[in-house]
């Protein structure tokens, strides 16, 4: 019973929010998602009920961000290089959000692998990964591959 209170109540907490901007869209679907898993760390969730909230936070974030411009935003890569909103239009961009501890992110990394293997002689695709953890951390798990 208290499982399924706290979806009721994250459902709840996901359709209240009216958030305009891209950068309220990002902040509520993080702050959302830490939410449940800390839910799922302290065991008040279980794996299907977790991926039942997550799955809805996911449509809310599409919801949210497709089809509104995104921001004026500036990233350095580990190489130096700078990517702009401006130096990627026009462009397809796969942006890919990761953390060395995501069992699902580890997964999916040779897909995009093979994914960036296939169009790396085409400058009109570009993959950019951003890790969520410390460079430190990386370099650690980096050694481990």
């Amino acid at each position: 019973m208290y499982k399924y209170f706290i979806l009721v109540l994250c459902v709840v907490l996901i359709t209240q929010a009216d958030a305009q901007t891209f950068a309220d869209c990002s902040k509520r679907y993080d702050v959302q998602y830490k939410n449940v898993m800390t839910q799922v760390r302290l065991k008040e969730l279980d794996r299907r009920g977790s991926d039942s909230v997550r799955y809805i936070l996911d449509k809310e974030l599409d919801n949210c961000i497709m089809g509104k411009d995104i921001p004026e935003f500036s990233l350095v890569g580990r190489s130096g290089k700078v990517y702009t909103k401006e130096s990627l239009k026009g462009k397809v961009v796969v942006l890919n959000f990761w953390s060395v501890n995501c069992g699902p992110c580890l997964m999916e990394i040779p897909v995009l692998n093979r994914l960036q293997q296939m169009y790396k002689d085409s400058s009109d695709f570009i993959f950019i990964s951003i890790l969520y953890d410390k460079d430190e951390e990386l370099v650690k798990f980096l050694e481990t591959e």
